[in-house]
């Protein structure tokens, strides 16, 4: 048999929750700031890691770039040094 909660006990359950959550999340404007000023800087430091990362991954592509592009260019220094003829 299933038992049916009273209109009281919802209501002492309510409170009790009330008075947890309460204690639970009661913080002064002090530690408000200093919480909001820490995941701010984490924020920033997690925005700047990005940023380090990207331009560690610019560099690698643009050295990239320019090894084959040196490679080209000694194909074609290749290319005309043995289309050259000595007599």
């Amino acid at each position: 048999m299933e038992e049916i909660p009273s209109d009281s006990e919802d209501i002492e359950s309510d409170e009790q929750n009330d008075e947890v959550e309460e204690e639970e999340y009661d913080e002064t404007a002090q530690e408000k700031r200093y919480r909001l000023a820490k995941e701010y800087l984490a924020e920033l430091e997690r925005q700047e890691a990005e940023k380090s990362e990207n331009k560690q991954i610019d560099a690698e592509a643009i050295a990239e770039k320019l090894r084959d592009h040196s490679e080209q260019i000694r194909r074609v220094q290749r290319r005309i040094a043995d289309s050259v003829s000595f007599f």
